[in-house]
C-alpha cells in the first residue's frame, strides 16, 4: 500500500512517519513531519526507517456519487514551505502543534511555533549548528515531531565538507523538551528518523553515520543528555529496525524490521521478543495504534510481495493477518489508521469533481469503505485527534481539516 504522504513531506507522526527519499532531501525539504502511531508513529524523507507504502485497492468516487465537501483551511505560514531547506513538522498527538524550520542569516536557522494548527505562527528560537571544522551545516533542516508527547521535537541537519570531492555522510542533530524553546546537542552524526516518549523515557531511531550508517535504537530518560542503545540483540545488522511504534505511557513498542518481523519490547527496550515467529513474514506492518492495555496494539498492513493490493490487518502483533474489505478501483493511498481503528485512504476522483482527489474511511468491522469528502490533494496525514493536514505537491500551499466528520 502506498502512503499518500508526498515524497519529501515529512511526517512525525505514531503510525510510521512516510517521508522523502534523502537522495532527494536538499532540493525538496519541505516536509509535513508526522509519525502515526495511534496513530503508533513516525515520523518525516524516504529514509531508511521508513519503507514504500503499497498500493491498496479501494472504491474510487464516482459522478453517481456525490462527494461531501471538507471544510479545508488554507493555513498562511512564517517562511515559504516551497522553499528549500525549510520543513514542517505537525504533533500527531492533536493536530494543533507544529514547527516550521528555515535558513535564517549567517548559518542560523530560525524555528516557528503555531499551537493553534497554523491560524498564529511565532519564531521561539533559533539555531546554528556547530559542526568540527571544515565540516559546515547544508542550508537545510528536518523537523520531526515526537509520535506521543507534543512538546518533544528533535531537528536535524545535513552536513557537508568543503575540503572534500563530493557529498558526505554527516548530520548535526539537536533535541527539545519544551516545544522548540531550548535545545541540546544529540549525538554526533544522527540522522533522526523517528522520536518516540513513553513515560519517562524518549527513543530516537537514527541512521546513526558515525557508525557504518545503521539504523541504532537509542533510548534516553534525561532528554538526551545520555542515552543507552536498546537494539534488540538478537538482530543482524542488515535487519535493523526501520519503522518504530511506541505506546504513550506503558513502555510497551513494537519494531519492524527489513525482513518484516515484528519484535516487542514491555520494559523500556531492556528486552525484545520476536512476536512473528518467521523468517520471512508475507505480510508488511505498515501502519499501527495502541489501543490501551486491555486492546493492545491493531496493526494494518498489505502484502510483503506486493501480490495483492488487499490491506491485512492483525491485533496479535503480526502472528495472523485478516483481510479488510477492499473493493477494485483507482489507485489509493493509506494516509493514517486512528485510535477507533479506522483505516483512511486517499483515491482520485471522479473526471470534473469539484476536488480532485477523495478521503476514504474504512471503520473496524465495517464491510465497506465509505466516502469522507473531497480533497485538493493526495498528500494527506490523518493525526490520531481527528485533524488532518495537507500539503499540495509543489508545496505552495498548505491545509487544515480541523476536525473529521
Amino acid at each position: 500500500m502506498r502512503t499518500g504522504v508526498k515524497p519529501g513531506m515529512m511526517v512525525g507522526m505514531r503510525a510510521g512517519a512516510a517521508r522523502f527519499p534523502r537522495a532527494g532531501l536538499l532540493a525538496a525539504m519541505v516536509a509535513l513531519i508526522l509519525l502515526l502511531s495511534a496513530c503508533g508513529a513516525g515520523a518525516g524523507s524516504g529514509s531508511r526507517a521508513q519503507n514504500a507504502v503499497q498500493k491498496i485497492a479501494t472504491p474510487m468516487a464516482t459522478a453517481a456519487a456525490p462527494v461531501p465537501s471538507l471544510n479545508w483551511r488554507k493555513i498562511s505560514t512564517p517562511i515559504d514551505l516551497s522553499h528549500g531547506g525549510v520543513s514542517l513538522g505537525v504533533s500527531p498527538v492533536n493536530g494543533r502543534d507544529a514547527w516550521i524550520c528555515g535558513p535564517g542569516k549567517a548559518g542560523q536557522f530560525l524555528i516557528w511555533r503555531t499551537q493553534d494548527a497554523g491560524a498564529t505562527w511565532n519564531q521561539i528560537s533559533a539555531l546554528t549548528p556547530v559542526t568540527p571544522p571544515p565540516t559546515v551545516a547544508s542550508s537545510g533542516c528536518n523537523v520531526i515531531a515526537d509520535q506521543n508527547l507534543a512538546t518533544s521535537i528533535a531537528i536535524w541537519f545535513p552536513t557537508t565538507n568543503p575540503s572534500a570531492p563530493g557529498p558526505t555522510s554527516s548530520a548535526v542533530a539537536y533535541y527539545s523538551s519544551d516545544g522548540g524553546m531550548t535545545w541540546r546537542q544529540m549525538g554526533q552524526n544522527w540522522w533522526i528518523d523517528q522520536i518516540a516518549t513513553s513515560g519517562a523515557t524518549t527513543y530516537a531511531l537514527v541512521n546513526d553515520l558515525g557508525n557504518q550508517s545503521n539504523i541504532n535504537l537509542f533510548a534516553s530518560a534525561d532528554h538526551f543528555a545520555t542515552w543507552r542503545s536498546v537494539n534488540p540483540p538478537m538482530q543482524e545488522e542488515a535487519q535493523n529496525p526501520p519503522v518504530l511504534w511506541v505506546s504513550p505511557t506503558s513502555g510497551n513498542a513494537l519494531l519492524r524490521n527489513y525482513l518484516n518481523q515484528i519484535y516487542q519490547s514491555t520494559d523500556g527496550g531492556n528486552q525484545w521478543m520476536s512476536t512473528t515467529g518467521q523468517s520471512n513474514p508475507s505480510t508488511q506492518a505498515q501502519l499501527a495504534v495502541w489501543r490501551g492495555q486491555s486492546a493492545g496494539w491493531l496493526l494494518c498492513g498489505a502484502s510483503a510481495s506486493g501480490s495483492s493490493a488487499q490491506p491485512l490487518c492483525s491485533t496479535d502483533l503480526g502472528k495472523t493477518w485478516a483481510a479488510r474489505p477492499a473493493a477494485t478501483g483507482a489507485s489509493c493511498s493509506a494516509v493514517g489508521l486512528t485510535g477507533d481503528g479506522s483505516l483512511y485512504a486517499v483515491c482520485l476522483g471522479a473526471a470534473g469533481a469539484a476536488e480532485p482527489y477523495v478521503l476514504l474511511r474504512l471503520p473496524l468491522n465495517a464491510s465497506a469503505w465509505t466516502t469522507v469528502g473531497g480533497a485538493p490533494d493526495k498528500y494527506i496525514t490523518v493525526m490520531q485527534s481527528g485533524q488532518i493536514w495537507l500539503s499540495l505537491g509543489d508545496g505552495s500551499a498548505t491545509y487544515v481539516l480541523d476536525q473529521l466528520p
